[in-house]
């Protein structure tokens, strides 16, 4: 499940492929770097903040 959105992602990016983002995808990068560049960014799995989420990019 993973691997297959990254690639969609990669493929995007490197322009393999004609596409854009969704706004749900542009949502959970703008919130998503901050969150992972930060010592504790494990937190992103707590079932809390993976709720936060979901209900940021929906």
């Amino acid at each position: 499940f993973l691997l297959g959105h990254m690639n969609v992602l990669g493929a995007v990016i490197f322009k393999e492929v004609d596409g854009v983002f969704s706004d749900a995808c542009n949502k959970a990068i703008e919130f998503g770097i901050p969150a992972l560049m930060r010592d504790d960014w494990k937190n992103v799995f707590e079932p809390q903040e993976i709720a936060e989420s979901i209900r940021r990019i929906t």
